[in-house]
């Protein structure tokens, strides 16, 4: 009488195995939160947006800490308000970053590939933003990701700078 009822010993395998994969995950974010990141704080965001039929620079902040489903969380800000406009994650390939960010009280989803910044203290960065806006439209334009804050002004002649227009699309009409 000494058999293992194997149901039971089934039901615990399974659970084990399902658990095993979040337990490793959870161990590892706790050792990694013990360091800190060259990505990690406060960045300083500025993008190309059209408002009102018109193509301006708006500024925004993003917090990056390390995340528990991805390697780092982002959450972005805007000056005036208190909650953030898109939470998403920060992840690596080869020489980019790629942020995927979502709205957070609208439907909204961007995603966005960066030049990895020589990590120092006026780190700065480039690259593109994809997505399709709260109209159900697609967007791209160029964004510029620093450690410092700049004047709205410099950020445009940055982007400015950094930005060639290639198009060859046509209007074809029926």
């Amino acid at each position: 009488m000494n058999e293992p009822n194997w149901v039971l010993t089934t039901v615990i395998g399974a659970v084990a195995g399902w658990l095993l994969p979040y337990l490793v995950r959870g161990v590892v974010f706790v050792v990694r939160r013990f360091r800190r990141g060259a990505v990690e704080g406060r960045w300083y965001v500025y993008h190309v947006a059209d408002r009102d039929g018109r193509l301006r620079v708006e500024p925004s902040i993003w917090h990056i800490r390390k995340g528990f489903s991805s390697s780092f969380a982002v959450e972005e800000m805007r000056k005036g308000l208190e909650t953030p406009m898109y939470k998403g994650s920060l992840l690596f390939e080869r020489n980019f970053w790629l942020v995927r960010l979502s709205g957070v009280e609208h439907e909204e989803e961007l995603l966005i590939r960066l030049l990895t910044p020589i990590p120092t203290e006026k780190a700065s960065t480039w690259g593109l933003y994809l997505g399709i806006d709260v109209q159900g439209r697609p967007v791209a334009g160029p964004i510029l990701v620093t450690r410092e804050e700049l004047p709205v002004a410099d950020a445009s002649g940055v982007l400015l700078e950094k930005t060639k227009v290639h198009s060859r699309m046509r209007l074809l009409t029926a």
